[in-house]
């Protein structure tokens, strides 16, 4: 398919355009996502590790609270008048406590996620103290007969005289941790004094239920253990503590490698921002992940790309306006000198361009002027001469046939008055001798007066060819009827003739010309067309002069005969009378010489 030069030039900037917006779109949406990542990871590990902090200082306060309660005097008193009423009870009994001492009481109770005070002796027995369903304070006593969860962990804490941390207890309604220390008389290890910590201790530093805490509403910090279980409460799944795992990439990877930024999907398989770090707290194997949903991160990402693709249309949109524009300005000159050449191709020499710019497309406008402006004067010149030459050549013709006219003329008087005279003299001669009756009876006698005769006949009819006497002493008329008369008896093929009987105003060189074509067509109708029927068509009407001469012979074609000079002959003497040839022919159709001729001064009669 063909395209023009403003198409071109409008499809080259508009692409380069959409090239240039596409890779700087492309460069700023990775630049954006890389970006937003960043700054979403350096977010998220921000809180990761504001949590990490308070999650280990909580629970090295509650390492030193126990330590402070193991060393408190009220709690040994407390824990030795309890033991002074357990002589007697057995497993399970309980004892109506009045409210402990104020330092107990805040310390155990007053603290959320703290369900239970545990008094653990070295006998493997004491009390579990705790709230009942009346909000009352009450003590259950507990024997070494049943293996309770945390004595392995209380057992450690008092032969190791330190600090024990265990793990949530699963075999418990609600799963709940233990936080033990030794319990102290002086230097003497009396027992082990712990708490237990459910879930709601971690859920009120990790589960912030707002939008405002840099997590949106996708995000959520949980922590999550080796065998990578959740410790703490899930944000979107409910009872989730130790009952929903988390083994996910971000958790395998930041057991392995303690820290980990990536993403992929959580444990609900949603893709996600991920960063984790492991927490160091004794006794646990805990890792804390802070993570948000992908889809929320880079939701100012996504905003961003519909914004660059809007933006990118109206510039598109703005960009191809402006390039067709561009296109009509630099090639409206262009296009005006193609049209000029057009033109000039076509032979409308000295075209001008018009062109105000002095840039390049200027000078090559001024110098298409220039040419355009040679060419036609060149034109012009060239023309003038090949006038002059046709009319030299014109001339030269008129004086030959005029020449040849008048040679004819001589000629036949010359024919006329010598040869003709002689012919006369001797045909005198011959009819004195045949008075002699016996001379004319004699066959020499009447051959030699046959030949006389003929000869004079003979002499009479190149006479007449040279110079026809018809159209000077009868008209041009009488002369072509003449003539037409002549031709049919000579060549024995029928002549329709239609000649107006007129009398025209007109040159005898004029008349000569006229005369001599018909004479010419009906001669190379006689000799090459095989006509058995030749038309002569001759007419005067409005000043205008019309010969037509039909044959019903073979014809040319389309390609005129080169044998013979009689259709050069026509030509020559219809271009010197100035009148209007045409001539048509088609094999084995005919052919037709039709002349118009207009003529300057007529009478018609």
């Amino acid at each position: 398919m063909k395209t023009n030069l403003r198409d071109r030039f409008v499809l080259f900037l508009s692409l380069t355009g959409i090239a240039i917006i596409a890779v700087t779109g492309i460069i700023t949406y990775r630049i954006a996502n890389t970006s937003i990542t960043e700054r979403t990871f350096a977010q998220l590990k921000t809180i990761r590790n504001a949590r990490k902090f308070q999650l280990e200082q909580y629970f090295r306060d509650r390492s030193a609270e126990v330590l402070q309660l193991g060393q408190s005097q009220e709690l040994t008193d407390f824990f030795s008048a309890l033991n002074q009423q357990s002589e007697m009870m057995k497993d399970g009994d309980t004892i109506a406590v009045e409210t402990p001492g104020s330092y107990v009481f805040s310390t155990v109770f007053d603290r959320p996620g703290h369900h239970q005070l545990i008094l653990f002796s070295e006998n493997n027995n004491g009390f579990i103290i705790s709230r009942n369903s009346q909000k009352k304070i009450c003590a259950v006593y507990f024997s070494g007969e049943n293996n309770y969860p945390f004595f392995s962990t209380a057992k450690t804490a008092i032969a190791e005289n330190d600090v024990q941390i265990r793990d949530y207890d699963t075999t418990t309604r609600q799963p709940l941790m233990y936080v033990f220390a030794p319990a102290l008389q002086g230097a003497l290890v009396t027992g082990a004094v712990g708490i237990s910590i459910s879930a709601d201790a971690l859920n009120s530093i990790l589960l912030e239920q707002n939008d405002q805490n840099g997590l949106g509403y996708s995000g959520e910090v949980y922590v999550t253990g080796r065998d990578y279980r959740l410790r703490s409460q899930s944000r979107f799944i409910t009872n989730s503590v130790m009952h929903v795992t988390a083994k996910t990439t971000s958790a395998i990877e930041v057991f392995e490698k303690n820290d980990c930024e990536l993403i992929g999907n959580d444990y609900r398989g949603i893709p996600v921002l991920s960063s984790g770090s492991r927490l160091q707290i004794p006794g646990t194997d805990w890792a804390i992940l802070a993570e948000i949903d992908k889809k929320e991160a880079l939701m100012p990402l996504e905003n961003l790309r519909n914004t660059l693709l809007l933006v990118s249309v109206a510039i598109v949109f703005i960009l191809v306006f402006a390039s067709f524009w561009l296109s009509r300005f630099f090639t409206r000159p262009i296009l005006r000198l193609r049209n000029a050449v057009s033109e000039i191709s076509q032979g409308r020499l000295g075209i001008q361009v018009e062109h105000q710019s002095s840039d390049e497309i200027g000078e090559l406008a001024g110098a298409f002027n220039e040419m355009s402006q040679k060419l036609s004067d060149q034109h012009h010149e060239i023309l003038a001469r090949e006038q002059q030459l046709e009319e030299e050549r014109k001339q030269r013709i008129s004086s030959f046939i005029e020449g040849q006219e008048k040679e004819r003329q001589r000629l036949s008087r010359e024919l006329h008055d010598g040869i003709g005279q002689i012919f006369v003299a001797a045909r005198f001669q011959l009819e004195s001798m045949g008075q002699n009756e016996n001379i004319r009876n004699l066959a020499p006698y009447v051959a030699s007066q046959k030949l006389v005769h003929q000869g004079i006949a003979e002499l009479r009819k190149i006479s007449k060819g040279l110079a026809p006497s018809e159209l000077s002493e009868f008209g041009l008329s009488s002369a072509l009827r003449s003539l037409c008369t002549q031709m049919e008896e000579s060549s024995g093929i029928h002549i329709q003739q239609s000649i107006s009987d007129v009398v025209l105003s007109l040159s005898d060189l004029d008349a000569t010309h006229l005369y001599r074509i018909l004479q010419e067509a009906l001669t190379n109708a006689v000799k090459h067309s095989q006509a058995s029927e030749i038309m002569v068509d001759f007419s005067f009407e409005n000043n205008v002069i019309s010969l037509r001469i039909q044959d019903n012979g073979c014809g040319f074609g389309s390609e005129e005969p080169t044998r013979g000079k009689g259709l050069a002959n026509i030509r020559e003497r219809a271009a010197l009378l100035g009148a209007s040839l045409q001539i048509s022919s088609r094999q084995k159709c005919g052919t037709t010489i039709e002349i118009t001729y207009q003529t300057k001064n007529t009478d018609d009669q």
